[in-house]
């Protein structure tokens, strides 16, 4: 499973470089394992293309993890109605 730490700024001005990441552990096809601990500063842009990384792997039926989805990341999805996506850890309220 390829492993991909997360920015601690999640925002439209590293998405090309993330989108190509994201893709490429697609392609791979092996899984994926998101490290999003260190995500503090985010914008729409970003947790966008998180939650269609993630759909998109469950789409096509690889293995995936978000592994502590920051505070800053699970609450940014909340708003923009992706929480089914990004959830909040287990055990979070």
């Amino acid at each position: 499973m390829q492993s991909i730490v997360l920015p601690d700024s999640l925002d439209i001005s590293y998405a090309a470089e993330l989108h190509a990441l994201l893709r490429d552990g697609l392609e791979a096809g092996e899984g994926v394992e998101l490290q999003a601990a260190g995500v503090s500063r985010l914008d729409t842009a970003g947790v966008q293309l998180v939650a269609a990384f993630l759909h998109e792997a469950r789409a096509r039926s690889l293995p995936v993890r978000l592994v502590e989805p920051s505070d800053a990341l699970v609450s940014a999805a909340e708003r923009l109605g992706l929480a089914a996506l990004i959830p909040a850890p287990t055990g979070t309220p």
